[in-house]
């Protein structure tokens, strides 16, 4: 049988066909794999969206938590609670500032580097365990003796603690006037503004000042 020869032009109508088919494959193909990244990013997305909320949710309950809890250990102290030795209600509200002021440092370096670490509340635990290597801004030596080391609570220390009362008055009123609504880490950054520059050196004169204020009075 004779072999019917094949045209250029078929031969170019069937490569043509081939050639759009191949494209077609290749597009399709191509919009699979970029469908598939955005689900994967979007998906990936929403858990780390999801986690950072659990995260935030955790982080802020449990420094609301742990801010009662010394507030309360605080108050044992100034209000002379007898019912538990006075050196167990200052290591008490030691310990819960020391944890407050963790919280801080891990949300800070952990969860937000967006969140604002406040000081004021590493500050005033080392002031309680006493200073004697720390200077005013205007050059003057800071000696202050540790808490407990006469047994009792002296006026110097007294006024120490209504300043540290304060800085927890403060972020915990702030806290609760954000309440109705889920506080976030940025009403946290703005409660805990005033909070941020508080160190030695500052409690110090703020200690002077109101120590000044009351003797006025």
């Amino acid at each position: 049988m004779e072999e019917i020869p094949i045209s250029p032009s078929n031969k170019q109508k069937k490569g043509s066909r081939f050639s759009g088919y191949a494209k077609n494959v290749i597009i399709i193909l191509l919009f699979i794999a970029l469908l598939k990244c955005f689900y994967m990013y979007y998906g990936e997305r929403t858990i780390n969206e999801e986690n950072y909320k659990e995260q935030e949710k955790w982080l802020l309950h449990q420094m609301e938590e742990t801010l009662n809890f010394t507030i309360r250990r605080v108050e044992d102290i100034l209000d002379g609670n007898d019912e538990v030795s006075l050196e167990r209600r200052v290591l008490s509200m030691l310990h819960q500032l020391e944890k407050l002021d963790d919280l801080f440092v891990y949300g800070n370096e952990v969860f937000d580097q967006d969140l604002n670490y406040p000081n004021a509340f590493y500050s005033m635990g080392r002031l309680f365990w006493g200073i004697a290597d720390k200077e005013t801004p205007d050059g003057k030596e800071i000696l202050i003796r540790p808490f407990l080391e006469d047994g009792k609570i002296s006026y110097d220390e007294r006024i120490y603690l209504l300043i540290l009362k304060g800085y927890l008055d403060h972020l915990n009123e702030g806290i609760h006037s954000n309440r109705p609504y889920n506080i976030t880490v940025e009403n946290l950054n703005e409660i805990t503004e005033p909070l941020i520059n508080q160190g030695i050196a500052q409690i110090y004169m703020k200690h002077k000042h109101v120590k000044e204020r009351l003797d006025d009075d």
